[in-house]
């Protein structure tokens, strides 16, 4: 950023601290939450046992299969994916069970590499995916909102080190009102861009630390 002169560039500089907060979050996650390997075997064994709930539910029968190696690589992949999509495991299995195996009974009784199968796996993606481009849709609107909530931070700092202490103010009373849903985020986009443009114009930035 600095070789290319971006190191104050306010369209970059959001999305920079944006992934400095991400990569210390992950960094954190790392040092203080499960490993994922450990992680994984969790997220087998809630497959495994959720499976084991709904087909005894679904068939009034254990399943008493053996679970294999194969079965836990494929669960492992499966769990993943849907993770990737934003979906859980627990929606997933519902829906199998719930909608798919009662509309189409010839696949009963399912196994556990079957209900990981890309079949059933692209079956699923496909008749929600009109939910996962709204969740993906949410995810851009939460990202941009958090973009813009830094950059006010920025301009308070800003508009600190500028002796400015009524916009800053303002900024303060801007975020309130983006709390309490009392301003959309295009019209909070507009005032942010406004400030950052009156706080260019006294050579302060607002990248310092707070």
């Amino acid at each position: 950023m600095r070789t290319y002169g971006l190191s104050e560039n306010k369209r970059v500089t959001p999305y920079w601290d944006n992934l400095q907060q991400a990569v210390e979050r992950e960094i954190f996650e790392m040092t203080h939450k499960v490993p994922v390997k450990d992680k994984m075997a969790a997220d087998l064994k809630k497959y495994v046992a959720i499976f084991r709930q709904r087909y005894l539910q679904s068939t009034d029968l254990e399943y008493v299969r053996t679970f294999t190696p194969i079965d836990g690589k494929m669960v492992k992949q499966v769990s993943k994916a849907l993770a990737d999509d934003g979906f859980t495991v627990d929606e997933y299995l519902k829906w199998i069970f719930e909608e798919f195996l009662v509309e189409n009974p010839k696949f009963n009784p399912p196994n556990i590499k079957w209900s990981c199968s890309g079949f059933v796996l692209d079956k699923f993606v496909y008749e929600h995916r009109h939910k996962m481009k709204e969740r993906r849709e949410v995810e851009a609107r939460r990202n941009e909102m958090l973009a813009l909530v830094n950059r006010a931070r920025q301009l308070m700092r800003g508009f600190v080190a500028a002796n400015m202490p009524d916009e800053k103010e303002k900024v303060k009373e801007l975020l309130k009102k983006l709390r309490d849903e009392g301003i959309i985020v295009g019209e909070f986009r507009k005032y942010i861009e406004a400030f950052e443009a009156q706080l260019g114009q006294t050579g302060h930035t607002g990248q310092m630390e707070a």
